[in-house]
């Protein structure tokens, strides 16, 4: 019973025997062959007949390995180690006895180009970075190109910025504002490839002093550029022409940016392109309390030459220069010296037909033929210092403007052809002084603003049975002086303020051999309180300033008019941060303001010998309230942004005007009565980019109301005007030779009261355009432009526009452009507008087809 366990004893040793007998260990070693060094870290694999891995080793710091090789599974072995040749052996190589090293070969090996990018966008606080290299395109050649393509900012074609919907505040190069409200010489010559970063700065605040002590609405743009541009000269001069000739372009720039800054330029063209000129300006924006009250106007009229939704390249006869010289020193790192001198020329030719329809009762019908002709001269120095340190703030700023002018007008209607000209010469010369500082932890403001405006016109009209003679002069001198403090209230802060200012008007007009003066002094104190109260994530604010106005009217022909007004102004504002990514606002106000309604003997000329006003000497009180409220969100890092805006404001006077239209001249006349006033505004922005693809939407709506009492020929009634509008584009840059842009917009407007209702007007219009990049050298674009207006109830006119381009890269610093505009040769443009009961139609011509060659040359 013993024998077959003795037996299994017996055959036990036999099988371990033979299982030993199939599995070896071995060692082996590997050496550098270049200079026999041992080979660290060198891995070692053993593979059977399907491939499949049966065991492993790593040789030691001495190079050696130890592997148990089975022969029965076992049928090659590899070796690798980064940087050296690769080694294989079959199963009979592997388990000769050798006693010698493997050498292995060392090997370059070439890593592929590692390039390290930070983020598109990023968002530290209150500043957005862009990364300019994640927006850029070839074709790109200025500043603005490149500020378009970013999420939340829009660029006008006269190189003004926007950013959420509103204007920015500052545009800075380097941190330092080296242009003021003239940085358009930059984004319109500032070559983009110089561009590293942009920041946009929200919430931005200028004076150091006041930064985290008063709060701002304001938003500034920071350019930051790449090292090889900084601290030295960059520039581009381009020449061109084209037909029909002297089709002409001239551009030369100058710029460097570093702890001083520098920009010169000079542009000249006669190819209907605007040139923006510094120092231009109107008497609205130099006293704000005198209003002109203009004919009332759709809100889709256009002025006559004006080309409605048609940029002014396709219809403007021009001829303008623009010079600019721009310095700024730091003797310190809070101090900044600056001069900015521009000056310009331009001559502007349009002329235009137009059919007026007035209907209140009987109908009257005008048609005109015009034309006009404008040459004015425009130069503005500036000259500024600045100390912005965290305990103190100063500012000067010495600026003047003189505009010497010619317009030349001729207009023909079926009753008589008319010829006038009128010359001015509008001046300026304004101190704007700004000063804080802190004293015993106390902060204190203190500003003064000296003006002086001149403006004189003179009229002559030829063709009239008796001709006409006439000139017009308005001077201002204004003094505006201010002292404030801030203090802590509780868990608020509250601010104070003394104004106290004085403005003096003096009218003189000369109607053939009558003359008229008439001459307005305004003194006003206001006391002015405002208390803020924040919190973590929002603000409140309640501001109660009261004025007190005295008023002295002096016209020749009769006693003066004195009046006094006593008038609170309050209004509330609020900030709302629920979330990092959403920010609402608000406010209400309302109060009273006296109102110099026509006292003056006729509106300036330039206004056109159609229109006279029959003056009236009065000063009335005017009650104003008005909201808003805004809402923004934004994702950065997702590349969105929208926001929605929506404001109302409604008025009252105790006057109107009345205007009489005739086929010779329309009178206006000023009637006392009740008269209001109301305009609502609602806009939506969206704007959505995707990097990969690179795709961008943009879309707008708006929508406008304005009712308001209208009067013609004795008949008062209400007016209520309505538009809404519409517009959505996108682009598309993800094909490396291809580039698609596309945009569609849509308005409506109609125009109600008791007189009826007017059809509803629609305007169409849609953009494509295509940009080709066949060879890294060479670029082409097109463009087409389509615009279906009605012209006239259920009547539709289409407006077609094509143009082309071909740039062509010679070497790194000479470039070849070829343009073509308006390649299907339209001639004219049409527009139809309707304002309550009147109607206009006005015909545009147009330049027609035009080709220009240009050179360019960057430093």
């Amino acid at each position: 019973m013993y024998r077959l366990p003795l037996l299994l004893l017996l055959l036990l040793p036999l099988r371990l025997g033979a299982q030993t007998g199939q599995s070896q260990e071995i060692e082996l070693s590997f050496v550098a062959s270049d200079d026999k060094s041992p080979i660290a870290q060198v891995i070692c694999r053993l593979y059977d007949q399907e491939g499949r891995l049966v065991s492993h080793g790593v040789s030691s710091s001495a190079g050696r390995v130890r592997l148990s090789v089975d022969r029965s599974r076992v049928v090659r072995m590899t070796s690798s180690r980064l940087g050296f040749d690769k080694l294989e052996l079959r199963l009979s190589e592997l388990l000769a006895q050798r006693r010698e090293p493997y050498e292995l070969r060392r090997k370059v090996v070439q890593l592929r180009e590692l390039v390290v990018r930070p983020p598109a966008i990023r968002q530290r606080g209150d500043t957005i970075r862009y990364d300019a290299s994640a927006f850029i395109q070839k074709e790109d050649r200025y500043a603005a190109d490149l500020l378009r393509r970013m999420p939340g900012v829009s660029v006008s074609s006269l190189g003004k910025i926007e950013y959420q919907g509103k204007p920015i505040s500052r545009f800075y190069v380097e941190g330092k504002d080296l242009l003021g409200s003239s940085y358009d010489m930059a984004t319109r010559s500032m070559p983009a490839e110089a561009i590293s970063e942009v920041e946009l700065l929200e919430g931005h605040q200028h004076a150091k002093i006041l930064k985290d002590k008063v709060s701002s609405d304001d938003a500034a743009l920071n350019i930051r550029l790449k090292p090889s541009y900084r601290q030295r000269w960059q520039g581009e001069a381009l020449l061109g022409g084209g037909l029909p000739a002297p089709l002409g372009s001239v551009k030369g720039s100058l710029m460097r940016f570093g702890r001083s800054q520098s920009l010169a330029l000079v542009e000249a063209n006669n190819a209907g392109r605007a040139l923006p000129l510094s120092g231009g300006f109107s008497i609205a924006d130099f006293v704000n309390a005198e209003v002109l009250m203009l004919p009332p106007m759709g809100l889709l009229a256009h002025e006559i030459g004006s080309g409605g939704g048609i940029d002014q390249q396709y219809y403007l006869d021009n001829e303008s220069l623009r010079l600019g010289l721009n310095h700024l020193i730091a003797p310190s790192q809070e101090a900044t010296l600056k001069i900015n001198l521009a000056a310009g020329l331009e001559r502007k030719r349009y002329s235009s037909h137009s059919r007026n329809t007035y209907a209140t009762g009987s109908t009257l019908v005008i048609d005109e033929e015009r034309r006009e002709q404008l040459r004015r001269a425009t130069y503005a120095p500036q000259l500024s210092y600045e100390h912005n340190a965290p305990r103190l703030y100063l500012n000067n700023e010495l600026s003047a403007s003189l505009s010497p002018s010619s317009l030349t007008r001729g207009v023909r209607t079926p009753e008589r052809a008319l010829d006038e000209e009128i010359g001015g010469r509008p001046l300026i010369v304004s101190n704007l002084f700004s000063g804080m500082f802190s004293l015993g932890g106390q902060m204190f403001s203190l500003k003064s603003h000296l003006r002086y405006y001149d403006e004189q016109e003179g009229l002559e009209v030829r063709g009239d049975e008796r001709g006409l003679e006439a000139s017009y002069r308005h001077q201002i001198f204004s003094a505006k002086n201010f002292l404030g403090s801030l203090w802590r209230l509780g868990s608020g802060q509250l601010e104070g303020g003394l104004t106290g200012s004085y403005h003096s008007s003096r009218y003189t007009t000369r109607l053939d051999e009558a003359h008229s003066l008439a001459q307005r002094d305004e003194l006003d104190l206001a006391l002015g309180l405002r208390y803020i109260r924040s919190w973590s994530n929002g603000e409140l604010s309640l501001s109660l300033p009261i004025s007190y106005t005295y008023n002295a009217l002096r016209p020749s022909d009769r006693d003066p008019l004195l009046h006094r007004l006593l008038a609170p102004r309050p209004s509330l504002s609020i900030k709302y941060n629920p979330w990092y990514n959403v920010k609402l606002s608000g406010g209400l106000g309302f109060g009273r303001t006296l109102d110099p309604g026509g006292y003056y003997a006729s509106l300036p000329l330039a206004l056109s010998y159609r229109y006279r006003t029959q003056a009236r000497h009065l000063l009335l009180p005017s009650d104003y309230w008005q909201a808003n409220l805004r809402l923004e969100y934004k994702i950065p890092t997702q590349l969105f942004f929208a926001n929605l805006s929506g404001t109302y404001r409604r008025s009252s006077q105790d006057y109107y005007i009345d205007y009489d239209y005739q086929a010779s001249e329309t009178q206006a006349r000023i009637v006392e009565g009740y008269n209001a006033s109301s305009r609502l505004n609602l806009k939506l922005q969206l704007d959505k980019q995707w990097l990969d693809p690179r795709v961008q939407l943009e879309a707008t709506a708006s929508y406008t109301q304005h009712r308001s009492l209208m009067s013609q020929q004795g008949k008062s009634f209400d007016n209520l005007s309505e538009l809404l509008s519409g517009s959505l584009g996108g682009s598309c840059t993800q094909i490396s030779w291809l580039d698609v842009q596309a945009n569609l917009g849509a308005s409506l407007s109609r125009h109600s009261s008791r007189l009826g209702v007017s059809p509803l007007i629609s305007e169409l219009w849609s953009v494509v355009g295509l940009v080709l990049r066949p060879w890294s050298q060479a670029s082409g674009a097109l463009s087409l432009r389509s615009t279906i207006s009605e012209v006239a109830p259920s009547s539709f006119v289409g407006t077609h526009l094509l143009n082309a381009s071909l740039r062509y890269t010679l070497s790194k610093s000479l470039e070849a452009r070829l343009t073509a505009m308006n390649l299907l040769d339209k001639r004219d443009y049409e527009v139809f507008t309707i304002s309550g009961p009147n109607t206009s139609y006005y015909l545009l011509p147009l330049r027609g087809r035009e080709v220009m060659l240009s050179l360019s040359f960057k430093l």
